[in-house]
């Protein structure tokens, strides 16, 4: 089996507590997980007049830049996580 890293977005109104079942689950089949808040959402206290979906994707990729590529990463968004799923 492959072992991936996987970085959980969560969707419109979560954050990343969202996730809390499904990272143990996949660190029991040995995978990697990580959740992020996504700005303005969950724990992150950016005000919403600052939140743009480009701070969104700036989130993500910083939270990409924290990982060890030694596998590939599963990108997984959830709903409203997926809106900025898109090429830069």
């Amino acid at each position: 089996m492959s072992i991936s890293q996987f970085l959980l977005i969560h969707g419109a109104w979560h954050g990343a507590w969202c996730w809390h079942k499904a990272i143990p689950e996949l660190e029991k089949r040995g995978h990697r997980a990580k959740a992020i808040d996504l700005p303005g959402q969950g724990q992150d206290q950016t005000p919403l007049g600052q939140v743009t979906l480009d701070t969104m994707v700036d989130r993500t990729v910083a939270a990409l830049g924290g990982l060890e590529f030694r596998n590939r990463v599963e990108v997984s968004p959830y709903h409203y996580g997926a809106v900025f799923e898109r090429p830069r």
